[in-house]
């Protein structure tokens, strides 16, 4: 696993959802494929090759917040597919909102994996 382009791939997810959202792209994305974790390269990992880590803290810290980011982010697609593109916005832009919470804990959790695989293997 590249940690440091998985670190990249979640942060480009705001500019995807940005761009969805003020409809400045026509990419299409359906809410229950985001929403799953499991089917993104990062998410593929954590169910397979990265299992071996089960149980080790880093590693659940991880797979938990990287389920939480895909669940906010399809929180934001729906919001825009229901027609709240405003609610959509602030959801992406305030401060303390879920999503940008669930981003840098999601980043913040891919480092500390990182750490400890270059430290036990």
């Amino acid at each position: 696993m590249d940690f440091s382009k998985a670190i990249e791939v979640h942060i480009m997810w705001k500019r995807r959802l940005t761009e969805i959202v003020s409809d400045k792209s026509s990419e299409k994305l359906d809410p229950a494929v985001v929403r799953a974790d499991n089917v993104c390269e990062i998410g593929k990992w954590i169910y397979s090759d990265g299992i071996k880590y089960k149980g080790v803290k880093e590693y659940e810290d991880f797979r938990t917040n990287h389920a939480n980011f895909h669940k906010c982010a399809a929180s934001v697609l729906n919001m825009k597919l229901t027609g709240n593109s405003k609610v959509a916005q602030t959801m992406l832009e305030d401060f303390n909102s879920e999503y940008k919470h669930a981003t840098s804990n999601t980043v913040n959790a891919i480092t500390k994996l990182s750490d400890y695989i270059k430290q036990h293997g």
